[in-house]
Formats: structure tokens, sequence, C-alpha cells
């Protein structure tokens, strides 16, 4: 999601790309044009969002909506700013679910991420 003011402080968001990835499926490449973030919805309900803020550590936050809308307004923050460093691995529960966030190497244009997430979701 892109959101045209902080994220889930406003109902203006913009989809970017909608899609579903198969469990055990290819994963998907995410680019974020000029914003230092990217919110991952997951059955619009649960929201990780990754942020690469200049010149500091990209960091995760992530989110449980109390509503099903595209656009949440409504949400609790259940990670809150969490750094992470190259080839580290943070796993964490919420809402009864397993999340698993890896970093990889970076590349010359962009921060690698890997989000796995249990198949119950």
């Amino acid at each position: 999601m892109r959101y045209d003011c902080l994220p889930f402080s406003c109902p203006v968001c913009t989809a970017k790309a909608v899609f579903d990835i198969a469990p055990g499926g290819p994963g998907r490449l995410f680019d974020t044009d000029i914003a230092d973030y990217i919110v991952v919805q997951i059955n619009r309900r649960h929201m990780i969002t990754f942020k690469n803020p200049f010149a500091a550590r990209p960091f995760i936050d992530a989110w449980l909506a109390g509503d099903d809308d595209l656009c949440h307004v409504n949400v609790t923050k259940v990670l809150d700013d969490y750094q992470m460093d190259v080839d580290e691995t943070f796993r964490f529960a919420r809402d009864a679910h397993i999340y698993t966030v890896n970093r990889n190497d970076d590349k010359s244009d962009f921060k690698n991420f890997t989000l796995d997430l249990t198949s119950d979701l």
C-alpha cells in the first residue's frame, strides 16, 4: 500500500499492486519508488511495514487492523520500529500467527527482506 500521508493516519491510500502469493511459491520484489517504506497487507487484517530511512538502519513495524477496509484507520501497532541488521532473522507472534522476517544482503539499489508466513494466514 502507498499512503498519501503517514501510514494508517489517513483514509487515502493507493494500492500499488494486489496479488496472491501461493504458499511455498516464488516471492515478489516491491519497488517503493521514492517512498522510504512499503506496507505489506495480509488478508486485510495483518500489516508489516518495512522502512528504510535515510542514514539509518532499516526497521519493521507490525499492525493489526480493527476493520477489513483496504485503507485502515482503526489499527493497533503491535511491533514498534524493530531495527534489523544484514543477515538478521527476527520472529514474532501476533494474533496467534508467527511471522519470520529475514534481512538479506543489501543490493546496490535496494534493501532486501524476506517475509515468511504461516500457512494458516
